[in-house]
């Protein structure tokens, strides 16, 4: 086992120059979230990242959590963060201070939250936990308790949590070794539906802002993804089925036309409600779509697109005429979220910065000048060159990390 990952961690060091690593995988961005104001806070493989008073780019790690890999991040229409670990709930209104939350969510797995699009003080979110009893959590007051309010059969461990505009709430997880679809529309009387039996994951990709009864789902099998659409009270559909991974979904407002793509694969759209597909377009590799207001936000890959979040006009044109504009680049990141010493923030990441940032090929020194990332005046061209500035420094700064990560998972192993 050592050998194996003193292999892999050479294989690492040596593969990439202009890769930045994070707790031994490739640093990504993996989706976006917004503040009422509309400033992003993006989530990535090595914590979040929101911007400051001065519009730099800070970092909060997810240790916080209590765990690097597992761990779940919403926030509400009032600002407030809600941070999740494998048994660890957290809320805070800044960032750097952190309250536990109470009630039934106390001590359980949570695999997904999900704000209410109606209710400023309401949040969803369901669990995954081997002992105790597994089901839908409301809470009432922005995230500082949890009640449960919807259980789903015993032994049922859910995965997934989405709430329609109009009220409509679907469900997906597990029981009886089988993938399970629930949806209700007034949130007291559910439709259960059996999904694949042949597949070994379940998730809510997107739901339909123009269909309260329409949401589409992914299946992970031995074969690849399945993509299915599911409607209220009626079988659900396969409508694509490929051997690649399908990271991300949305649906478009107004158009109704669908996008859908991966890091692997590319975008693709759909103008006939999943009929028919064209693509790959030309487009940064989607690890994430979002929509806000009149922009459409993806997830790129730092290293290839030169840019961790883009953003483009909403459009019905072909998605290869959309012009890209960057939004973050990981080398804009200048510090930890500026908290009091005593935060739990500052005790968590700032020891942290120099492992998982500064040897990731950051610099902290670097002046950005406080312009505004959000800024419609954006040039096409990303804001520093971050692969040119990764090869000037070399691939050696990754070899402190590397040594860490195998020191650390072979600590694990033993």
């Amino acid at each position: 086992m050592k050998r194996s990952l003193i292999i892999e961690a050479c294989w690492l060091f040596f593969w990439s120059p202009s890769a930045a690593l994070a707790h031994g995988g490739l640093q990504q961005s993996t989706d976006v979230v917004f503040r009422s104001d509309g400033t992003p806070i993006v989530e990535t493989t090595y914590g979040l990242l929101t911007l400051d008073d001065q519009n730099n780019w800070t970092w909060v790690c997810e240790e916080i959590s209590g765990t690097e890999s597992a761990w779940q991040f919403a926030l509400s229409q009032n600002n407030r963060w809600l941070l999740t670990g494998i048994d660890r709930a957290m809320w805070s209104d800044d960032g750097c201070e952190w309250t536990d939350v109470n009630g039934d969510l106390l001590g359980r797995y949570v695999t997904a939250i999900e704000p209410d699009p109606n209710n400023a003080s309401v949040f969803w979110a369901v669990t995954a936990s081997g002992a105790a009893e597994n089901g839908l959590f409301h809470s009432q007051n922005d995230g500082e308790s949890f009640e449960l309010v919807q259980t789903f059969g015993e032994g049922a461990r859910l995965r997934d949590v989405k709430v329609h505009p109009e009220g409509t709430q679907w469900v997906v997880g597990w029981r009886d070794d089988l993938p399970w679809l629930w949806s209700s529309s007034n949130g007291q009387d559910w439709t259960e539906i059996p999904l694949t039996e042949d597949s070994y994951s379940v998730s809510i990709l997107a739901i339909d802002p123009n269909d309260s009864t329409s949401a589409w789902l992914k299946l992970i099998t031995a074969d690849g993804d399945r993509i299915i659409h599911a409607q209220l009270d009626t079988t659900p559909q396969t409508v694509l089925e490929t051997p690649n991974s399908i990271d991300t979904l949305v649906v478009l407002p107004e158009s109704g036309h669908i996008l859908l793509g991966g890091r692997d694969v590319g975008l693709y759209r759909s103008t006939d409600k999943g009929l028919t597909w064209t693509g790959p377009h030309s487009a940064p590799d989607p690890g994430c779509l979002e929509i806000k207001e009149e922009y459409l936000y993806i997830c790129g890959s730092n290293w290839t697109d030169g840019a961790a979040l883009l953003k483009t006009p909403l459009s019905e044109s072909s998605p290869d005429e959309w012009n890209w504009v960057p939004v973050l680049s990981f080398g804009e990141v200048r510090s930890v979220l500026e908290c009091d010493s005593e935060s739990l923030t500052y005790l968590y990441c700032e020891p942290l910065w120099e492992t998982v940032v500064l040897e990731g090929g950051f610099d902290r020194e670097i002046d950005t000048g406080g312009s505004d990332p959000l800024d419609t005046g954006l040039t096409d061209e990303p804001h520093c060159s971050c692969a040119s500035s990764q090869r000037k420094r070399g691939a050696w700064p990754l070899l402190p990390m590397m040594l860490w990560l195998i020191h650390r998972r072979t600590r694990r192993v033993a």
